[in-house]
This record gives C-alpha cells, sequence and structure tokens, in this order.
C-alpha cells in the first residue's frame, strides 16, 4: 500500500501537468494547450470541444496537441488534475503535521464537499453533466478504476487514522467506497437548495462530521 505523502501527491500531479518550474518552450506550449483545452471544455462542453479548437485556441498546430496529449481525454484528464492541483494549499495540512491525525479525514472531507466551488470542470461533471459523464469512456474503464483505486488506499489511510486499529482492511475498503460515492453528490451542494438555506461551509461541516465520526466513533472534544 502506498504511503500517502505530499511528495507522493505532487508526483501524481507531475504525470498529468509536467513540472511547474520547467520554462522550456516546450513546457510552456503544453501549458498554454492545457489552458485552451480547460476553458473550452467549461465554455462549449467536451462533445463540442474538437482537438482543432483546442489546437486554434493554443495557437498551435493540431499535430503539436498530439505531441503532449494522445487524445481528448488525456487532455480531460489533465484539465481536472489542474484543477485539483489548485487546491494543493489546502491539502497540505494533511501531510505536514500541522492537524491530529484523527482530524485528517474530517479535513479531507471538507476539502472534497467544498470543492465545486472551486473547481467549476468538475463541478459541472459531479452534477450529472453528461458530456462529461460520457467523456469517462475517452479515458478508459482502466485507467478510472486505477484512478478510484488510488483514492479509495489514501482514504483507507485517512480511516486508520482516525479510527487506529479499529477496522479490518476490508472494512477500511468498504467505507473508503461509500465516501468515494457519496462524494460524486458535491456538486449539487452549491445549489442553496440542497443546504435548507444554511452556508455551504457549515453544511459541510456538519455532513463532514457525520461521516467522519459515524465511521469512526464518537468524537473526542
Amino acid at each position: 500500500m502506498t504511503k500517502w505523502t505530499k511528495e507522493v501527491l505532487e508526483s501524481r500531479f507531475r504525470q498529468y501537468l509536467g513540472d511547474e518550474a520547467d520554462d522550456s518552450p516546450q513546457a510552456r506550449k503544453r501549458r498554454r494547450i492545457l489552458r485552451a483545452a480547460h476553458e473550452l471544455f467549461l465554455a462549449q462542453g467536451y462533445r463540442k470541444t474538437s482537438i482543432d479548437d483546442v489546437a486554434r485556441k493554443a495557437e498551435v498546430a493540431k499535430g503539436t496537441v498530439y505531441l503532449y496529449f494522445p487524445n481528448k481525454g488525456a487532455l480531460l484528464e489533465a484539465a481536472i488534475a489542474l484543477e485539483k492541483r489548485g487546491l494543493m494549499k489546502r491539502l497540505e495540512p494533511l501531510f505536514d503535521g500541522s492537524i491530529p491525525k484523527r482530524e485528517r479525514l474530517l479535513r479531507y472531507l471538507e476539502i472534497t464537499f467544498t470543492s465545486g466551488r472551486d473547481m467549476p470542470l468538475v463541478a459541472r461533471m459531479l452534477t450529472g453533466d453528461s458530456e462529461l459523464w460520457a467523456a469517462l469512456e475517452d479515458i478508459g474503464m482502466d485507467a478510472i478504476t486505477q484512478r478510484q483505486a488510488e483514492g479509495a488506499e489514501f482514504l483507507m489511510e485517512l480511516i486508520e487514522d482516525a479510527a487506529p486499529g479499529v477496522l479490518t482492511d476490508e472494512q477500511k475498503r468498504e467505507r473508503a467506497e461509500v465516501i468515494i460515492g457519496v462524494g460524486f453528490s458535491a456538486g449539487m451542494l452549491l445549489d442553496e437548495r440542497t443546504r435548507s438555506g444554511r452556508s455551504l461551509d457549515a453544511f459541510v461541516r456538519s455532513l463532514s462530521e457525520m461521516l467522519t465520526f459515524g465511521v469512526a466513533g464518537k468524537r473526542k472534544r
């Protein structure tokens, strides 16, 4: 099982986004293509966005796009990773020891359930945008299954921190998979009607506490 650290997480982002510190012409061109794709996916949807559109907006040849991204599904994956990397500052306390281990799961859930506010492309996917769900076919089920397995692995670590020695690996995996499933409703929380008028942060705080300490036991105050 991978021991998740800030360095491991950053290495996963580099797989999709390259090295932020790389200022070579090739790296700058790749980032320009990715920004163009992200803007177009948001503005006109995944299906209506073609590689030709991305190339025009990025001001490169169509063949150049394929040098960096093998297909449109890979562009979508990278565009989502781009949004997720924007959450790194909020994720850092999960890895730097600045919060108690028992609080790591709670903090992760709060970030997850408010992510729609900070990640508009992900929010569209989580609110059932049929184009983006269909786009997952382009990414491929093997890749999706791998991402879900990695997410479950990280959540198992957080659950163990919240309730050390309480659950078996199978129980932790079951709970991790449930949390991932519940996470797909995060986009709905952007609609105030689903929160009975409460602020997103207040609603998510209560929801995260119920999920965390319902899984791990009563919260120690």
